[in-house]
């Protein structure tokens, strides 16, 4: 497929933050490329689902038929989402860190889709916090806080389970996702952002990309109502030597030039955190 990443930052940017400006949603003022964008569902012909999360930082799994349709699809969707999740630690002693209430529902035909290029969060247990409270509530990320602090915990990831919300989709603005292996470090910048509900009134931070050819993007061709991407968001060790390892880098492709029938796209995701115990 054909479209447009919108969201880079110059290949030759050389300040080690970006601070966005007031219209981060889109970044109009930044960077946008075309790119054939490659459909994933052939990783998963010669790899588990959890071999391609681990090589890429995203997979595609299945659960239970979701759609608005249903009165209670949001449950639906967090029972799914958390099943998704837990699979991914068979052997490991863990813990959710998850909350129905706090769903995301994009609609395309309201202009809630968003075509900017951003892995979520940052590199370190404070800067999560901070963000957490900006999308949550200072008293979730409290929680958070005090369950991390827990001497048994050894380390936190969060995965974003991303999903279609209608049985007739047309691979219109598609969630489209950076394979973790073709990023290098070197192209990764801190993104401040001021959002309102700062607990200490320090910017919430995330990661932005420097424009490089080497990134490789994908997404799933005509995904179905009861599929799930679930990719990881955030990865934090509490062993005193390392920051945060970063999440996947995504975006909605834009491909608003393209010959499609239903220009729409209704989607939800749920952010799941996992607290592994030692």
């Amino acid at each position: 497929m054909r479209a447009r990443v919108r969201g880079y930052l110059p290949e030759d940017f050389s300040a080690p933050e970006y601070q966005s400006s007031s219209d981060n949603f889109h970044c109009s003022e930044m960077l946008a490329y075309d790119w054939n964008v490659r459909d994933a569902r052939r990783d998963l012909l010669a790899a588990s689902p959890q071999q391609v999360l681990k090589r890429l930082g995203f997979t595609l799994m299945t659960g239970n038929h979701v759609n608005e349709t249903q009165a209670d699809f949001r449950d639906r969707a967090y029972a799914d989402a958390c099943a998704a999740v837990q699979s991914l630690f068979p052997n490991d002693r863990n813990e959710l860190f998850a909350d129905p209430r706090y769903i995301t529902v994009r609609r395309s035909s309201e202009g809630q889709v968003v075509p900017c290029l951003h892995a979520d969060y940052s590199r370190s247990a404070e800067e999560y916090w901070r963000t957490l409270a900006c999308f949550t509530s200072i008293e979730n990320a409290d929680t958070w806080k005090r369950g991390f602090a827990r001497a048994e915990v050894q380390s936190y990831q969060v995965f974003n389970v991303w999903r279609l919300l209608q049985p007739d989709y047309e691979d219109y603005m598609p969630l489209g996702l950076v394979g973790r292996d073709s990023v290098h470090q070197e192209d990764i910048v801190l993104g401040r952002e001021n959002l309102p509900g700062s607990p200490d009134g320090q910017a919430s931070t995330f990661l932005r990309l420097r424009y490089s050819s080497r990134h490789d993007w994908s997404y799933f061709s005509r995904m179905q109502d009861n599929e799930l991407i679930v990719f990881q968001s955030f990865e934090l060790s509490k062993d005193g030597t390392t920051t945060a390892q970063p999440g996947c880098f995504h975006a909605a492709l834009d491909n608003s030039a393209a010959s499609i029938a239903q220009a729409s796209r209704v989607s939800c995701e749920y952010r799941i955190g996992v607290y592994i115990f030692a």
